[in-house]
Parts: structure tokens; sequence; C-alpha cells
């Protein structure tokens, strides 16, 4: 008999039937597979392919969007009047590189002794 309880939420049966038991599970191989493996769906090897390979594929230019961005920036240049040139990489070098580190300094005495 469903019961609602203080929450609002229907509960149906005892609470000891919410567990689920080992012997409730049912335990079968993958439907799809074989007991060996999921075999037949491997790719096959070339000879035994029935489809076209090794095609040419058509190349029809720089895409229009970029082709649309670069013609922008020329126009975008021209009226501000600044060519830019990109990004000054010296600028955003990473200055940790420049340092040469010790790998191998020498201890301090009191570690040493220690």
């Amino acid at each position: 008999m469903p019961v609602k309880d203080f929450n609002g939420l229907w509960k149906i049966g005892k609470e000891e039937q919410a567990v689920q038991l080992d012997a409730d599970i049912k335990i079968q191989s993958d439907p799809i597979c074989s007991s060996a493996g999921c075999g037949q769906y491997k790719h096959p090897d070339s000879k035994e392919a029935t489809w076209p390979m090794d095609y040419g594929v058509p190349s029809f230019g720089m895409d229009r969007d970029i082709q649309g961005s670069i013609e922008d920036l020329n126009v975008a240049e021209g009226i501000v009047k600044h060519h830019w040139v990109g990004i000054d990489k010296d600028k955003y070098a990473n200055p940790a590189k420049k340092v040469m580190y010790n790998f191998a300094p020498k201890l301090d005495g009191d570690i040493q002794d220690s």
C-alpha cells in the first residue's frame, strides 16, 4: 500500500525491500559480444575492404572566414594607420630561463655535521 511520508515522498512496501541482494543481481555476458570478446566489430584489413580508399581530396584553397579575417586586419590597419607586428617575445619571455641555477649546491656546515 503506497504511503506518503512527511517530506511528500511516496513509499511503497517495506524499507527492507529497498535493499538489493546478491540474489537479485542477474549476471550475464554482454549480449553484443561473445564470450571471446568483440572481435566482430574490429576494422577489417585493407585487403578485405570493399569501400573506396586512398582517393584524392580536392583542395579549395584557404577557408573564406580566415581569408576575410586577414582582409579585415589590413582594412583596420589602414584605418588606424598602425601596422600590427604581433607579440614581443622578449617582453613575455620567462625570466627564470635566463638564471643559471646551481642544482648541486654545497650543503651548509651545520647540515653536514648533523
